[in-house]
Formats: C-alpha cells, sequence, structure tokens
C-alpha cells in the first residue's frame, strides 16, 4: 500500500537535520568549555580558601539552579558526549523515516565486497536502481526525508527500490585482505561501469528471482559519476552481446562529456595532468582518512551551519571560487552523516579524477587511458575506445536531464550526450531544471520528484525521444 506524501520543497539534507539538534560544533564546545573552565577555578580557589582558613565544608549543599546546570554541562561534556557526531548509517536514516530496509553485501568479478541497500516491495515486478555520483552513497538519494527523497517517492509509487554503493564508499572491502590498503583504490570509471553495477544487477535478479519474480522491470536513475558508470555497463553488454537486464534509463546531470565547460577546480586537475600518475602511485585515495579528522570537519561544518552568514560566504566561495557558478547548498550537503562515520567516508581514487581529466583531453566520452602499448593490450586499439561511439546500440529509452546552475556537469556536457544519440536515432529525451549538481539527490524539488516518477511509470515505448514534449531541438544546444 503507497504512503501518502506533500507536495513541498525542503531545503537539502532536512531528512539528515530530523533529530540532530544535539549537534554541536567547535565553537560551541570551546563556549562550553569556557564556562566550565571559569566555574572549576573559581571552585577551586574557593575551596583552597575554605581549607587556609579552616572553614568546615559544607555538610549539604544549598539548591542553586546556576551551580546545577554548570555540573549538567560538565557531565555532558566528558569526551564521549563531545565528539557528538553524527554516525547514522544509510540504514539508519530509512528507519528512521519509517520504511522497511534491507541491507545486500555484493562480491565484484574482481573481488571488491561493495554494498546494496535497499527498500524492499518483495512482490512487485517494478525495480528502481539508484546509483549515486562522485563522492556520494546511497545517503543522497534519502537524505532529504520521506517528502524530499527520491529513493522514497519510488517506493511509495509501488516500486522496489536499490540503492548501490560503489567502490570507494564502506565497508571498503576486498576478498583479498592485501588489496585493502594502497591497491584498494587502482581503479577507474572502467571498473565502476564493468563490475560494480554489473555486479548490482545481478544482485538484485538473484534476489528478485528467490522471491518469485523471474523478470522484473529494472529501471536505473544514476547521477553523475554513476550515470557514466552506467553508460559503460550497458554499452559494455551490448558490445559483447550480452543481456543487461535494464528496461530504462534516466541520467541526472551524467558524467562522460567534460570539454564544453569545466569549473575552475577541474582546471587545478587538467595542469597537472602529467604529474597524476605520482599522485595514484603515492596517495591512495581522495577521502578524510582518520576518524578524529572526520569529527573535526563534521565539527565544522556544524559552526558554518550555525551561522547564516558564514554559511552564505562559505557557499559563495566553493560555488564562484571553485565549481564555476554551481548553485548548489555544498555547506548542507557536507552535513551528511555518510562524512564523519566512523567506518570511513565516501571516498574516490585520483584515477577517477585522471579518467575524467582524459575525457577533456580527448574531447570524448572515453575508456581509461593505459597509453598506446596498455591500450591495445585492453582494447585491441591504441586509442582508448569512445564509449559515445556505440551509443546506435543502445536498445533503451535514455532520459537525460541537465541543471541550468550545474558548475560540477555543466548542461552544455549533459546536452552532448543528447545530441550523440539523437544523431544516432536513438529514443532519447532531454530535459533542464534550474538546478545546481546536488540538486539532483540531496535537494530534490517537487518538480524534479514528479517529472522522474512520470518517466519511470511510462513503460514500453510510451515517450519518444523523437516526439516527446521533453526533447529538445539539437541545433544550438550543444555548441
Amino acid at each position: 500500500e503507497s504512503r501518502s506524501y506533500a507536495a513541498f520543497e525542503r531545503l537539502p539534507g532536512s531528512g539528515v537535520d530530523e533529530g540532530t539538534s544535539n549537534r554541536r560544533g567547535l565553537l560551541e564546545d570551546f563556549r562550553a568549555w569556557m564556562e566550565v573552565g571559569i566555574v572549576k577555578f573559581f571552585s577551586a580557589w574557593r575551596n583552597g580558601v575554605r581549607t587556609i582558613m579552616l572553614l568546615p565544608s559544607p555538610e549539604q549543599k544549598p539548591k542553586n539552579v546556576a551551580r546545577d546546570m554548570i555540573e549538567e554541562t560538565i557531565e555532558g561534556l566528558k569526551w564521549d558526549r563531545v565528539v557528538n557526531y553524527d554516525q547514522r548509517t544509510t540504514e539508519d536514516l530509512i528507519r528512521q523515516a519509517g520504511y522497511p530496509y534491507e541491507k545486500l553485501m555484493v562480491l565484484t568479478e574482481d573481488g571488491y565486497v561493495i554494498q546494496l541497500d535497499r527498500i524492499p516491495r518483495k512482490k512487485a515486478t517494478r525495480v528502481v536502481y539508484m546509483q549515486h555520483g562522485l563522492l556520494d552513497s546511497a545517503m543522497g538519494w534519502i537524505a532529504n526525508g520521506v517528502v524530499g527523497s527520491q529513493a522514497f517517492a519510488a517506493y511509495d509509487a509501488g516500486a522496489d527500490v536499490f540503492l548501490g554503493n560503489m567502490r570507494g564508499c564502506p565497508p571498503r572491502r576486498h576478498r583479498d585482505k592485501s588489496k585493502e590498503g594502497h591497491s584498494y583504490w587502482k581503479f577507474s570509471m572502467n571498473e565502476l561501469g564493468l563490475q560494480d553495477v554489473p555486479a548490482f544487477v545481478d544482485k538484485i535478479l538473484q534476489v528478485k528471482g528467490m522471491e518469485g519474480v523471474e523478470k522484473p522491470q529494472i529501471d536505473l536513475v544514476a547521477h553523475s559519476l554513476g550515470g557514466a558508470a552506467s553508460l559503460i555497463y550497458l554499452i559494455s553488454r551490448l558490445i559483447m552481446n550480452q543481456p543487461h537486464h535494464i528496461s530504462r534509463l534516466v541520467l541526472l546531470s551524467p558524467a562522460g562529456f567534460h570539454h564544453k565547460k569545466i569549473p575552475p577546480l577541474a582546471w587545478f586537475f587538467v595542469l597537472l595532468y602529467p604529474l597524476q600518475p605520482l599522485f595514484i602511485k603515492f596517495s591512495p585515495g581522495l577521502f578524510v582518512p582518520t576518524h578524529s579528522l572526520r569529527v573535526l570537519f563534521q565539527k565544522l561544518m556544524e559552526d558554518i551551519h550555525s551561522l547564516p552568514a558564514l554559511s552564505d560566504f562559505v557557499d559563495y566561495i566553493i560555488s564562484k571560487g571553485f565549481l564555476g557558478g554551481d548553485k548548489s547548498s555544498w555547506h548542507r550537503s557536507m552535513r551528511l552523516p555518510h562524512y564523519n562515520l566512523s567506518e570511513g567516508m565516501p571516498g574516490t581514487s585520483y584515477q577517477i579524477l585522471l579518467h575524467i581529466c582524459q575525457c577533456w583531453k580527448w574531447q570524448s566520452f572515453v575508456l581509461y587511458d593505459h597509453g598506446p602499448q596498455g591500450n591495445y593490450e585492453t582494447y585491441g586499439t591504441v586509442k582508448p575506445l569512445d564509449v559515445s561511439a556505440y551509443y546506435h546500440l543502445l536498445d533503451v529509452p535514455v532520459h537525460l536531464v541537465g541543471g541550468s546552475k550545474d558548475g560540477i556537469v555543466p548542461a552544455a556536457n549533459t546536452r552532448l550526450h543528447y545530441k550523440v544519440l539523437r544523431e544516432c536515432g536513438r529514443d532519447v529525451t532531454y530535459k533542464e531544471f534550474n538546478y545546481g549538481h546536488l540538486d539532483f539527490t540531496v535537494s530534490v524539488k517537487d518538480e524534479l520528484k514528479v517529472y522522474i516518477l512520470k518517466l519511470l511509470q511510462l513503460g514500453g515505448n510510451q515517450l519518444q525521444g523523437n516526439g516527446s514534449k521533453t526533447a529538445v531541438p539539437t541545433e544550438g544546444w550543444a555548441d
């Protein structure tokens, strides 16, 4: 039975905000410790004077409301309470919202242990599989609470919902324990699309088959890097003439093309492109490595969040200075619990960043460039395989969604996917919202939620790219 939900907008991460009023930042901790220090100092001074003057200690303390409040503060500032980080998991947030939950562990062919979160509707024949983007996890799909989260909306619409966590997310384990250190991070977009996504799809088919649903309709909704991985998965299966089991693709600001417009931060990696192999060799990956640093990071985010002027300033600096004017609410997004979990935070490899730079260099959506010799051994050509050159093989509807305020994957790059697919005569649509990059996941507005549900509820070829009202003309869009 579907639950009802109101149609109104919520701030980014509103679901995460619920029940977190006890979280404190460094400034609040410092102020409380100063108060405690002052009280302790005068208490010691008073006791010292009483001792020197040989005054008897009072047998019973008179009732003192202020003192009692201070003692409660002192009790609250014991170490295990000072480090009051939010370590709720995706499971905690789903159950807190009143939905069922199931955790599935998945083993990829190359030995990585990755996690598939599920909001189960076991007898449903329709499956919505959602795949997160860069430095994100399954939590992004449910972070906006019951009203504002795409995963909950899909479940309410009658779907069995699966949320994939690609390698780089906890539990960060490998079948071979020797590969859980530095070597764990040796992966690019290739592995995400050729290993992780197929492992998730196979697991979904296995689980649904055990529940008596032999041929579920699997609609794949992916954001950013997850979109690129999903396209790599489908293209690789079609090239090898293998079934992919996907009925529909909904790609929200997908990665892959990056040369039309890139944010200022990306130029840093482009300029250091010749040094990227050194980063890969000596640095394990991009993430906050220790629990203490994650707690510090979370408390700094709480301080920023508690000061509206500072939070607006931080968003402005991140947006204008690093991310090409992206309008996402970055300080709120970074308060998500998965960035301070004791078991780790979402991370990525430097090979992923290098791979994105390679797409910029080749001005196309290519697989990882191993160099002429490595490419020949891997792909049979001296150049990396161009994924978009095989878009003509796609045999399912593809719905592209771009953001006019997206500075990470600007709409001009998303429209390139549309242009190539349209030229191939594929079943493709494109719609653009006035959104930043994170507005597609942790800050879902009602118009996007309704639009995606409309796409997912349409079956077969009811929505054709060449005749859809959401399709846009090629001319002038990809320039």
